[in-house]
């Protein structure tokens, strides 16, 4: 691929965002851009978010990146082939437009459509591997897992999933709860910019952002067809037609493509689980025969549906078969891109999923924590444990389980101004239905989400890009305890009742990137305005700094990062509003207006944050690059849910609520006869009740041997814990305060050993998990082993159309629990062919 020519270099745009009221700030600068783009004799540095592979991006007589990245490579002979750079690629996400590594300040990874093939992955989560600092729960094919999987050690509620700059995140949760159900099928490549990116993404940022880019149709139109098959009841169906009625460097012509996969897995495995919590625990019962079939009390011939105590430790295995970690998925997804005129581009993407999933295993064996009760099931020591069978073990598939049904909508128009500047609008919306019959919350989840974004980008003088930009963000929930019932009146006798409710956001912001010498120094920073209906108005900033050296001056060697950036996470409307009820306890909104007449809560705030990262690049050869970064994250404010707040009196109507604790103190209005021999609920409440701190390191090691081989390798190193805050009072979802925090392991490594040609795809890749925290005492923390797992995946062609791909999954047949609970399955397979048209 040609050098950019610093004479002849063309500006590139893809998206950006919509919105009404900025428009006329940015005509007011059109005109000055315009001069400095003849003063710059046509350089064109300002590149907008593109959602698309890069290809022959300098060489098209078009701006439009979008044209640009469905055209094919350019292939010169007169001229030498570009030698590999691994600092010189390209990447999107990190300042919303198209920069080299050697432009970013923050930390930035890719994972292309090579490495997603070569992972095996089935959903986006498996694609995720490779990418230092995010740490995840097995995704078994898409199963719900949200909640257990971290960006530097923070949830997917605290760091933001796009979808080619369309965000994802969950409208009722703020949640990036997408993370696995999203297949990969359509997926060119996945970036991701660890550390806080409020300043240019907004709220929830402050883990970092995924950035999930969809490819590119180009040339005739093709049908291609798929079929895979694997372990423990593993199905994929997939059908796409894609191609492009020619050139999309030429006004009038149009890409296309229509993509459907229907994906089952029921993860019905065997698993031995032994029920081993950790040095110090004691299984203080067991009524099984070794077989695992039930002891019959010899006496009275009783089966034994209790447990038993016992006096010492216990090592018992039991053997049975996982149930209800099943996900099935309609996957349809289609994507237009046209070129009405040379300096316009308009790109359409449609996407429904239906999906039934669930993250149950419901086996027959259930390991619980003992407490302190009474009736001889279990010992009154809170740190020992036992084993509980369930009865009515049934595959209750299809029978009430839960549904999620989505509709995405995604409509982009970039226009270039000029050589050197660029408009984009972009208007977004986001529908997801949840429906959850056997819910002890609210059975019905409607979420809606509206996004228009506008942005302007220009360079005003060679070296200085300006990017500014307008969002309107409009976030809506209606929740209901059961269906039909109507929202906004009292449901039972404790004041449960659905609720329709909408936060909307508005937000300027404004960057500056600065380029001095020739690019060796390259400067950034800038402000964002964020006012919001519900928690008023917020500015965040941010700053970064890149110095490159060693080498000839484009092609430095090393390069040394440093960042700071601010972020906030506003609470969701789950958070704020909605009541989740269960046997024994009440989750009330914040703040509760209780039957009897006191207010519970005074109302969430958001949670507020600063990112301090220090980074070195080493490009040890053009073909191997050594990256490192430390990092450290500030949160304060933090939101806790399951803080317990008190208790409430069913016998009395209205209700009556007691919020002092504990209710056995003789200090607490809770403590009366009276209450105590009445029938109560437990009450929780979301809080802004801690501070947390997320220190650590991630290296990265990439290293093309040659055009068949690479070797990719990562290793992250986390320390993440709540800091201060309510600790007697957190509830049983909580982390105690001063530990790792829970489901976090404290090191992770992962690795990628690929190989591949035009006939033949062969990867070995895995993951060494270190131990991590499953429960914690306020004197310990119990924790779980680390485990390690091995893939081993290929591809090559039967015939000149037919493909057979296929995998090996957990070669080592290796048992672990990937969270708490849930044993992993042990060596499973997966084969299938693919033939195109």
């Amino acid at each position: 691929m040609r050098k950019f020519s610093q004479k002849k270099r063309r500006g590139e745009t893809r998206f950006a965002w919509g919105g009404r009221v900025f428009c006329l700030m940015v005509f007011a600068v059109v005109g000055m851009s315009a001069t400095k783009a003849q003063e710059a004799g046509g350089i064109a540095q300002a590149r907008s978010l593109d959602p698309a592979p890069y290809q022959a991006h300098d060489l098209l007589p078009v701006a439009s990146p979008v044209l640009a990245q469905a055209a094919p490579p350019v292939n010169d002979s007169d001229e030498p082939e570009e030698p590999v750079d691994l600092l010189g690629e390209f990447n999107v996400t990190a300042q919303r437009r198209r920069t080299t590594e050697r432009e970013n300040t923050q930390t930035t990874y890719v994972v292309g459509k090579a490495e997603i093939k070569a992972l095996g992955a089935r959903t986006l989560i498996d694609a995720l591997r490779l990418v230092p600092g995010f740490s995840l729960v097995e995704g078994l094919g898409g199963i719900d897992n949200r909640g257990q999987n971290f960006l530097r050690g923070f949830d997917d509620a605290r760091f933001i999933l796009l979808q080619d700059g369309r965000p994802l995140t969950r409208s009722s949760n703020n949640r990036a709860s997408d993370i696995n159900r999203l297949p990969v099928v359509n997926v060119e490549r996945v970036e991701v910019v660890t550390g806080g990116s409020t300043l240019r993404y907004g709220a929830d940022a402050i883990g970092g952002v995924i950035n999930v880019i969809t490819r590119i149709p180009s040339g005739p139109p093709t049908l291609t067809l798929g079929v895979e098959a694997g372990s423990f009841g593993h199905s994929t169906y997939t059908v796409s037609y894609q191609g492009s009625t020619g050139d999309l460097a030429v006004p009038g012509n149009f890409a296309f493509e229509l993509t459907y996969q229907h994906q089952s897995v029921r993860n019905e495995y065997p698993f031995t689980y032994n029920p081993d919590k950790g040095a110090g625990t004691v299984l203080s019962s067991q009524f099984f025969n070794p077989d695992g079939t039930r002891r019959i009390n010899p006496t009275t011939g009783q089966i034994y549906t209790q447990p038993e105590i016992l006096a010492s430790a216990q090592d018992v295995a039991f053997t049975s078969t996982a149930y209800g970690l099943y996900a099935f998925s309609d996957f349809y997804a289609g994507k237009l891109i046209f070129k009405p005129g040379r300096d316009h581009t308009v790109t359409i993407y449609v996407q429904q999923q239906n999906l039934r999933r669930s993250d149950d295993i419901r086996s027959p064996f259930q390991v619980i924590q003992a407490q302190n009760t009474t009736g001889g099931e279990v010992s009154a020591n809170p740190n020992d444990y036992y084993v509980r069978f369930n009865d009515n073990i049934a595959d209750r598939l299809g029978v009430g389980e839960p549904t999620e049904d989505e509709t995405g909508i995604n409509i982009a128009w970039d226009w270039t101004l000029s050589p050197v500047s660029t408009l984009s609008t972009q208007l977004s919306f986001k529908h997801t239905n949840n429906f959850n019959p056997g819910s002890s919350a609210q059975t019905l989840i409607n979420n809606r989400t509206f996004e228009a974004q506008l942005r302007y980008i220009a360079e005003l003088y060679p070296g200085n890009t300006l990017n500014a930009g307008f969002q309107y963000l409009g976030n809506r929930s209606v929740q209901s305890p059961q269906a039909g019932f109507p929202v906004n009146t009292i449901f039972d006798q404790f004041g449960v009742q659905g609720f329709d409710r909408e936060i909307s956001r508005y937000a300027l912001y404004l960057t500056e990137d600065l380029q001095f010498w020739d690019g060796a120094l390259v400067v950034n920073g800038g402000t964002r305005f964020t006012s919001d209906t519900q928690f008023g108005n917020i500015f965040t900033s941010g700053a970064g700094l890149r110095y490159n050296f060693g080498g000839e001056r484009g092609r430095e060697v090393f390069g040394l990062r440093a960042n700071y950036q601010e972020s906030f996470k506003a609470p969701g409307l789950t958070q704020l509003y909605a009541f989740l009820g269960g046997p024994g306890f009440l989750a009330a909104p914040n703040p509760y207006f209780t039957p009897s007449g006191p207010v519970i809560g005074d109302g969430l705030q958001p949670e507020r944050a600063t990112t301090y990262e220090l980074g070195l690049d080493v490009q040890l050869s053009p073909s191997a690059l050594l990256r490192a970064t430390y990092y450290r994250t500030d949160l304060s404010n933090a939101v806790e849910q399951g803080v317990f707040i008190g208790a409430l009196d069913t016998t009395t109507s209205p209700a009556r609520v007691c919020q002092r604790v504990p209710i056995s103190d003789p200090g607490s209005d809770c403590y009366s006869s009276a209450f105590l021999n009445a029938s109560y609920l437990y009450l929780y409440q979301s809080r802004n009740t801690a501070e947390s701190l997320s220190t650590g390191w991630d290296f990265s090691f990439d290293w093309k041997l040659s055009p068949e081989w690479r070797i990719t390798v990562t290793h992250s190193i986390f320390d993440t814990r709540p800091l201060g805050g309510v600790n007697s009072n957190l509830g049983s979802g909580a982390t105690f305060f001063g530990f790792q925090r829970e489901g976090q392991p404290f090191g992770l490594s992962s690795f990628l050993l690929q190989y591949t040609t035009p006939q033949f795809n062969a990867a070995l890749s895995g993951s060494i998990v270190g131990d991590r925290p499953d429960a914690d005492t306020r004197t310990k923390q119990i924790l779980r082993k680390g485990y390690t797992v091995v893939d081993l995946t290929t591809s090559f062609p039967l015939s000149p159309s037919i493909t057979f791909n296929g995998g090996i999954y957990n070669l080592f047949n290796n048992f672990y629990e990937s969270r708490a609970g849930r044993p992993s399955p042990g060596i499973n397979f997966r084969a299938g062919l693919t033939t195109t048209f």
